[in-house]
């Protein structure tokens, strides 16, 4: 039986999603040494579990340039969050997803989708 990865047709989806816990399927013995003891494991967990953990740690990015649309411009065509780029004195912002995954995917995307609204 061949399965058809791409083929969406089928239920198949190309976007990475971690399953939920409950889930998870757990061997009745043990198949290999384990790279952490359960205790550590279960600490883990429960730092990962605090709301707005990710928010709180993460430094701001700093840019000597301004870039007012910085998070509210998404690409016409695949819809993905476009970025900042700094072309002939004037901020402009792209999508790069063609470069990134489209190419290599043969997904229908051009080359460059760029915005020159600042």
């Amino acid at each position: 039986m061949t399965i058809a990865l791409n083929d969406v047709g089928l239920g198949h989806m190309t976007k990475l999603r971690w399953n939920n816990p409950d889930h998870w399927v757990w061997s009745e013995r043990q198949a290999h040494e384990a790279l952490v003891d359960e205790e550590t494991f279960n600490q883990v967990q429960a730092l990962l579990a605090v709301p707005g953990r990710a928010q709180d740690s993460r430094k701001p990015r700093r840019t000597p340039r301004p870039y007012i649309f910085r998070g509210l411009l998404f690409c016409g065509v695949c819809e993905r969050r476009m970025q900042g780029s700094w072309n002939n004195g004037k901020p402009h912002y792209r999508c790069v997803f063609p470069s990134q995954y489209a190419q290599a995917n043969k997904l229908d995307h051009p080359r460059s989708v760029m915005s020159g609204k600042s």
